[in-house]
């Protein structure tokens, strides 16, 4: 059970399995869909909506919590290269106090290379793994290889100017 282990973050795959696809309008497939594309508030309103039903499938509604932080912080990574505590704060329900101990552990799951701004109060993202990898993210991939194309191809004219024929 994916969702049951500490350290698995990234579930996206499973969704495209035709036993998944199966249970759509199911609430695990609606859960699932929760861990793969979803917030924390996605999570803590489908846990409002249906109680007991993550401790029912053997689930621990805490580590389920801790889990959806990590991943709504994730999504906020790819989309942002700063976030300032306040927001981490809003988004994924911590206290002031839990902010740094938080992004300690996110950055040791090395999901996120980032670095904390004590003074400005913010995290500056280098970067961070995607939660889903589509055709958005492809398309990310191969505009960054054709720019590093162009770049190299940049240098090596540069380079052949400078040597002699």
């Amino acid at each position: 059970h994916h969702l049951a282990q500490k350290d698995m973050y990234l579930v996206d795959h499973l969704l495209i399995l035709k036993p998944i696809k199966f249970l759509e309008g199911e609430l695990i497939h609606d859960l699932l869909t929760i861990f793969v594309r979803g917030s924390l508030q996605n999570y803590m309103e489908f846990c409002k909506a249906n109680p007991d039903y993550v401790e029912k499938l053997g689930l621990s509604h805490e580590l389920c919590i801790e889990k959806m932080r990590f991943l709504t912080f994730l999504s906020m990574a790819s989309d942002n290269k700063e976030i300032m505590f306040d927001t981490m704060e809003q988004q994924l329900n911590l206290s002031q106090d839990e902010v740094e101990a938080f992004l300690i552990d996110v950055v040791r799951t090395q999901l996120v290379q980032a670095s904390i701004d004590q003074i400005q109060r913010k995290i500056i993202i280098r970067w961070s793994q995607h939660r889903t990898f589509g055709r958005q993210q492809w398309q990310q991939l191969r505009d960054m290889l054709e720019r590093w194309r162009e770049n190299l191809g940049t240098v090596r004219n540069n380079l052949q100017q400078l040597t002699p024929s």
